[in-house]
């Protein structure tokens, strides 16, 4: 699913074996609108949500100008 929250960068959100809520998308574009003054328009954002245990990890991935950043 693609969300549109964020200004310029395309964000792509996954959810491996649970359910997001909707606070947590909020939540998720709002921290993610931080990084958007450091990349261009053609930047992608990859956000995976996977529990693990009893915890919950969260992995952000950015394609930017032919570089990954994680």
């Amino acid at each position: 699913t693609i969300y549109k929250g964020v200004e310029r960068m395309k964000m792509n959100m996954t959810a491996r074996k649970l359910t997001l809520d909707p606070s947590f998308k909020e939540r998720a574009e709002k921290k993610l609108k931080k990084l958007d003054r450091f990349f261009g328009e053609d930047a992608d954002v990859m956000v995976t949500v996977t529990p693990e245990h009893n915890e919950v990890t969260v992995e952000i991935v950015v394609r930017a100008d032919n570089m990954i950043f994680r």
